[in-house]
């Protein structure tokens, strides 16, 4: 790409958000020189004749992921259901809902959360607690609206999720009114698909089940929860069937690594809340962790500074995720090397004399080969660094981590560290209360496809698994599975897997169903239902028991009533217990149901260790040649969360690309390969092709491309299907394990196209954005990094704010990235997805984004991720310039838009020094909700926005006005706990704080008088409503470190003797 002149901009330049902007590149200087990064000619020339449709056809009839839509019975009303038009203009409307919603309640028994009202009240919100139906098993409150569920938000008394809930579980929400799920039963006739009737299949299935007794395969994907378990369990054994789990990522290393080292084959449980230090060896536990949330949300615990201490997180990897962007230390290097890295750490730790443990003459003998000069030489480390880890780690045994990579080898170097420093039994729990979030085994299919292939196998059932789209082309599961001679899909959709069945009997989406979770052992949670099925569809699990009870087997099929039924008796069986409850079993229910959970987890123990694993470690020989690492996604999963519009338009929290993956190159290596972002190319390895774009990752490992999987989709809806590539199709089964790591070749097609890239659309010009300092400057001066604040004058006289005057602190230390506030505030606030053309464009419509700046060289640089929103100035640019007053200043400090005064001048974008005002181009909303049934997931609390017309951040208002409304009643002034901002709400690591600033009792009046408090561009005197912190660094002080700058450092800082020493800023 062309550059300027300006030599220097690289050399001063101290954060910079892409590579454009370091270099001074000819494209990122245009948009810091163009007045809107959108273009109102491009609208009126190019655009303005054609609807706006996401999915192209504004027609385009669902045809249940790539099925002929078959017309079978709609539960709750008219198949048509109700237009959006007439949602907004028809008065009545919440009449209208209420009598729909009153045929979609559940018809069994379901207690809400705290209030137990008898009947829906208009325009009052009922809460029902649950638990996600996915692995993760993540305990939430359902909010309902006249019988519909509309937001999800996290337990606040949830031991895992502690009131918070990541990006994916608040769009889970969305995959609920999917309009490209199944609607009804389908049977596959001569190739095509043909209507059956419920009873129908069930005959013709129980017949076929009695046939093949003893020759029948249960597939699922991961399942916990006592009742899910034991139903599957009676299944199999009362037609003699096996049972298979496995998942795309099966995590069974660790399961095996935990059999070797301790002797029983768990998922350890990790206390990230007790972890003063983090090892982490190419794992990335915040990102795409078995328990990310829960790891969010404990790492977040010892993310704010108490007492003088941060906790420290050291990462050694091959790959830039949000774990290792996120590392106060971060050592980067080749695939396999962070595994010597570990052992040598080990080497270290024996060589000084420090060990909890008694190491046997097997770990001894395996780690004295890995000297700590010898691994700091073949990673490129400066001489001592390895010493100096293990000395830190050792000060901190017992209230440590170490957190191996996907690999037998990084999982079996984890549990040797883990054992030596004592944390076994206290921050790693392996016998107490083990995590059952990943059961899937990669061995275990592969013995399915091997007894189908050699006839043992007659039928399979399939649901919550994936296979034909998780594994390569090679693993022949197409080829198996045609062996069978009946398949039976119970999964929501025909996705790759289903695609092989006879028999698609949809199942049900677990806000719809009942049904049970057990995450971690002892801890258990009922899934109750907050609507009822919107489509003639069923759990998989009532399907089972209705075949069982069809065929009249011994068993299952003896078996009383449904599957609601079913739960309450393995519930009053295997949980319930009249010497732990004081009460009865019907109150004991109640209160499972009320709160959401019942913990009786029992406490860690250390295990005994054995260092027999570490025989077969091999630490792959270092090569120039270019290797590939193929990665989970953030977001995305193989289940039916690939046809989430709003999942898919949400960037990545590292890359910031939306709508696609992509292959990262470092860059100098992609400067070697003469690459640039946006180009299209073709990776090859193992004999399969995929074709994605490039992207140019600063900080990735040189001559290391990864690719992350979850994309690339064939079957799984319209919005989905042809996005990205599969890069599951490039990985390779070796020894029962799925090898991700590969040599690679890539071949350039010629093709060129803009990646939807969000965070080069604004850029601040120089002026004062990020501040940053190492933790230990931090305890000598408390406002080290923070630059000099001129005394600040305003023409205007400073308004008294009288009563509540509303702000918000964000802590940029505890900020991972992880978008979970930009998913929150979507549903929140009903804003709809634009599409990736209109995300090239400029034109997303995120209330909040999370910017990601780095710091340093462009090779090895450190990351900052901050969340950025209306700022609600008090000296607001955006209102003085507004030519019809539809930006105004409320009397509580909040920046308000009026939507049907905005005629779109788009005047209050321009002055907005922080770009956080979105404009509809289109209309937008009509276009994302019209699908019928996702208009059901409207928030009648939000305006719902039109075409021409500005929004923006409100601070939630809706919530603001509840929370005094319900202060009101108590006769009592409003409180930090009544109001809580969609983004404060869920976020993991509790990085937002909102409250009242003129309350000096408020959390967030406390936090504004923090040494380390500061506005975002103070100097053009807009006087913002929202406080940053200066973000800490937990390692030690570098030269650069040390740098005097003035008032945007490399963005032109003129005053370099007035910055104050021990930090940086831009």
């Amino acid at each position: 790409m062309k550059q300027t002149a300006n030599k220097d901009t690289a050399a001063k330049l101290r954060h910079w958000t892409t590579l454009g902007e370091l270099h001074g590149d000819e494209a990122a200087l245009a948009v810091k020189h163009s007045e809107f990064y959108s273009k109102p000619e491009e609208f009126f020339n190019q655009e303005q004749a054609t609807k706006f449709s996401l999915t192209g056809d504004a027609t385009l009839i669902s045809e249940a992921a790539g099925f002929v839509e078959l017309k079978v019975k709609q539960n709750g009303g008219d198949s048509k259901g109700m237009s959006r038009r007439d949602f907004l203009k028809i008065s009545g409307a919440a009449m209208v809902f209420a009598t729909a919603g009153c045929s979609l309640r559940p018809a069994q028994k379901i207690i809400p959360y705290i209030n137990q009202p008898e009947e829906i009240m208009l325009g009052v919100p009922n809460y029902y607690a649950s638990a996600t139906g996915g692995s993760q098993g993540n305990g939430v409150l359902i909010k309902t609206r006249e019988g519909r569920p509309i937001k999800l938000e996290g337990n606040p008394q949830h031991p895992l999720t502690k009131g918070k809930l990541d990006a994916r579980g608040q769009y889970d929400i969305f995959n609920l009114y999917d309009p490209d799920r199944l609607t009804g039963p389908v049977v596959m006739a001569n190739g095509q698909p043909a209507v059956i009737s419920w009873s129908a299949a069930d005959g013709e299935i129980a017949e076929k089940l009695k046939a093949a007794r003893g020759r029948i395969a249960v597939l699922t994907g991961t399942v916990h929860g006592p009742a899910r378990k034991k139903v599957i369990a009676d299944f199999c054994q009362s037609f003699g069937a096996i049972h298979y789990s496995y998942d795309g990522w099966t995590r069974e290393a660790a399961r095996k690594a935990n059999e070797l080292s301790f002797g029983n084959a768990v998922l350890p449980s990790y206390h990230f809340d007790k972890a003063d230090y983090i090892l982490s060896l190419d794992g990335d536990f915040l990102g795409t962790g078995y328990s990310a949330l829960e790891w969010q949300a404990g790492f977040g615990a010892k993310r704010h500074v108490k007492d003088h201490k941060l906790n420290k997180l050291v990462s050694a990897d091959c790959a830039t995720t949000l774990t290792s962007s996120n590392a106060d230390e971060r050592f980067r290097m080749k695939p396999g090397l962070s595994v010597a890295f570990g052992l040598a750490v080990a080497n270290s730790l024996s060589s000084m004399g420090h060990s909890v443990i008694s190491l046997d003459s097997t770990a001894n003998s395996n780690i004295s080969k890995f000297s700590a000069s010898q691994v700091e030489g073949m990673a490129g480390l400066k001489q001592g660094t390895i010493d100096r880890i293990a000395g830190e780690l050792w000060e901190n045994r017992g209230k440590s981590i170490v957190f191996g990579g996907e690999s037998l080898d990084h999982q079996l170097v984890a549990c040797l560290l883990n054992a030596m420093l004592g944390n076994d039994g206290v921050t790693v729990d392996g016998n107490g209360a083990p995590s059952q979030q990943a059961s899937g085994s990669l061995t275990g299919l592969l013995e399915l496809l091997n007894r189908l292939n050699s006839g043992e196998i007659d039928v399979v059932i399939t649901f919550g698994t994936n296979p034909a789209y998780s594994l390569p082309e090679s693993a022949g599961v197409a080829a198996a599975f045609g062996k069978a001679s009946t398949v039976i899909h119970l999964g929501d959709r025909a996705d790759e897997t289903g695609r092989l069945a006879n028999y698609l009997l949809p199942g049900l989406h677990w806000l719809e169903s009942w049904g049970d979770a057990e995450p971690q052992a002892g801890l258990y949670s009922v899934i109750q239902p907050s609507v009822m099925p919107l489509h003639d569809c069923r759990a998989a699990e009532e399907s089972l028991i209705k075949f069982a009870q069809t065929a009249q087997v011994e068993g299952l099929g003896m078996v009383t009533g449904g599957w609601h039924e079913y739960v309450m008796e393995t519930w009053r069986t295997a949980v319930y217990s009249a010497d732990v409850f004081a009460g009865d079993f019907t109150s004991f229910w109640n209160s499972a149901l009320r709160d959401g959970f019942v913990d009786l987890r029992k406490s860690p123990t250390p295990r005994p260790y054995s260092g027999i694993g570490l025989n077969n470690i091999l630490i792959p020989q270092q090569g120039d040649e270019l290797q590939l690492v193929v990665l989970p996604s953030p977001h995305l999963t193989e289940d039916g969360n690939g046809n989430n519009a709003w999942l898919l338009e949400l960037p990545h929290p590292v890359g910031r690309v939306s709508w696609t993956n992509y292959a990262n190159f470092a860059p100098k290596t992609a400067s070697r390969l003469g690459v640039r972002d946006g180009d299209s190319i073709k990776v090859t390895a193992n004999g399969a092709t995929i074709e994605v774009p490039v992207h140019v990752q600063p900080g990735d490992v040189e001559n290391v491309i990864t690719i992350e999987t979850g994309w690339g989709r064939k079957n799984v809806g319209r919005v989905g299907n042809g996005v990205g590539g599969n890069a599951f199709a490039l990985c390779a089964v070796e020894n029962n394990a799925l090898r991700t790591v590969h040599a690679v070749s890539i071949e350039k097609t010629g093709r060129w196209e803009e990646l939807p890239d969000v965070q080069g659309h604004n850029y601040t010009e120089g002026r004062p954005i990020v501040a940053e300092t190492p933790f230990e400057q931090y305890l000598k001066n408390p406002e080290s990094g923070k630059w000099h604040e001129h005394e600040l004058m305003s023409l205007w006289p400073e308004h008294e704010y009288k009563g509540n005057k509303w702000g918000m602190v964000i802590d940029q230390t505890a900020c991972i990235g992880c978008n979970a506030c930009m998913a929150a505030c979507s549903v929140e606030n009903n804003i709809p997805v634009v599409g990736v053309g209109q995300i090239r464009l400029g034109r997303e419509l995120h209330w909040i984004r999370v910017d990601r700046y780095y710091s340093g060289d462009e090779h090895e640089p450190e990351f900052t991720y901050q969340p950025m929103l209306c700022q609600h100035c008090d000296n607001a640019p955006c209102e003085t310039v507004c030519p019809v007053v539809a930006t105004i200043h409320s009397e509580e400090g909040l920046n308000m838009q009026v939507y049907n005064r905005c005629v779109g001048t788009r005047y209050c974008s321009n002055n907005c020094p922080y770009k956080v005002r979105r404009f509809n181009w289109h209309e937008y909303t009509f276009a994302a909700y019209e699908p019928h049934p996702l208009q059901l997931v409207l928030n009648p609390e939000v305006t719902v926005r039109e075409k021409g017309v500005m929004e923006k951040c409100t601070f939630c208002q809706q919530r603001i006005r509840d929370g005094k409304e319900r202060a009101k009643e108590m006769n009592r002034p409003v409180t930090d706990a009544d109001i809580k901002t969609a983004c404060q709400q869920t976020c993991p690591t509790d990085a937002i704080s909102f409250g009242n600033t003129n309350n000096p009792d408020s959390q967030v009046s406390h936090m504004k008088k923090d040494p380390r408090a500061y506005n975002v561009i103070a100097e053009v005197n807009t006087r913002p409503a929202v406080t940053y912190f200066t973000k800490l660094r937990n390692r030690p002080t570098r030269d650069t470190d040390l740098h005097l700058g003035g008032h945007g450092d490399g963005h032109g800082g003129h005053d370099d003797a007035h910055a104050t020493e021990g930090g940086h800023h831009s």
